[in-house]
């Protein structure tokens, strides 16, 4: 966990940006820290990611989560034995947004803000889930949500609304991860978890490694992405050069699950077609030429 003054420091660097909002300051990464990869160099840079202070005191009112990486992203868990037991958390396919309560008011921010239209939607839905819930809030630690909404579609579909998916401690940063309303976590060995993510058309799972005393080791943690879900998300986004690679029959780029989708593309939908299509449009494509098989 990093102090007021820390972030402050990574932001005078340019390393970070900070949105205030009266008293409330949230602090994220730059986007040169993605493109040039800083976090080895920078490894401070993992608690800046939608972390909220009270610019008025220093004090830590959100504690977003550390950063974590995708399995095999940098090496990540590339020397986990296949045995290794774990515990598994469904990934939901929204946008991140964390609350807690701060003077006796609810608090919520997204990666960058507490005050922007996702920060708004992520209240909206944060609050409907407090109706319902005997879970609420508190000062001293941070709630952390995936948000869904009708209005911000993404690669495979989720129910609406907040799903909450941990704690984190605001005063020693300790996490501790839930399973969200509707869902299960599954213990097996990672080898087991590898298998099964192939069947599996959401996105995938924050996975933990589990003690020989079956604690949950929220410090060893990777992202494990479905194959359904990266072929997906690959053929929705694809860029220009990647869509003339696909055009030309070059489907290297794409995972070989989704390889017959990428040819029912190029055979039925025109390139330039293809290319002026938005993301959703191509999505719905996609889902069309999925169900035929």
């Amino acid at each position: 966990m990093l102090t007021y003054e820390q972030q402050l420091d990574l932001v005078q660097k340019k390393l970070a940006t900070a949105k205030t909002v009266g008293n409330l300051t949230t602090f994220k990464y730059a986007r040169r820290v993605m493109y040039d990869y800083l976090w080895d160099a920078y490894p401070e840079l993992l608690e800046c990611r939608g972390h909220t202070y009270d610019n008025t005191n220093g004090k830590l009112v959100l504690a977003a989560p550390r950063k974590s990486f995708n399995y095999l992203e940098n090496g990540t868990w590339a020397d986990v034995p296949d045995d290794q037991p774990v515990i598994a958390f469904k990934k939901f396919n929204g946008f991140m947004a964390t609350a807690s309560v701060y003077n006796g008011e609810l608090v919520v921010g997204t990666t960058g803000t507490t005050d922007s239209d996702y920060a708004k939607m992520a209240r909206k839905h944060i609050e409907a889930w407090m109706s319902t819930s005997i879970v609420h809030p508190l000062e001293k630690d941070t709630l952390l949500f995936e948000i869904v909404d009708d209005s911000d579609p993404h690669i495979v579909d989720e129910p609406v609304g907040a799903h909450l998916l941990g704690f984190r401690n605001n005063s020693d940063g300790y996490f501790f991860p839930v399973s969200a309303r509707g869902t299960k976590a599954k213990e097996c060995s990672f080898g087991q978890l590898k298998q099964m993510i192939r069947g599996v058309k959401h996105e995938g799972f924050m996975v933990y490694k589990l003690s020989p005393s079956d604690d949950v080791m929220t410090d060893q943690v990777c992202k494990l992405k479905s194959p359904y879900y990266v072929g997906k998300k690959k053929l929705m986004r694809m860029n220009k050069d990647g869509v003339n690679a696909m055009y030309n029959r070059d489907f290297s780029r794409i995972p070989e699950d989704w390889h017959h989708i990428a040819e029912d593309i190029v055979d039925c939908v025109d390139k330039d077609t293809w290319l002026v299509y938005t993301d959703q449009e191509r999505r719905a494509k996609i889902e069309r030429f999925k169900e035929s098989y």
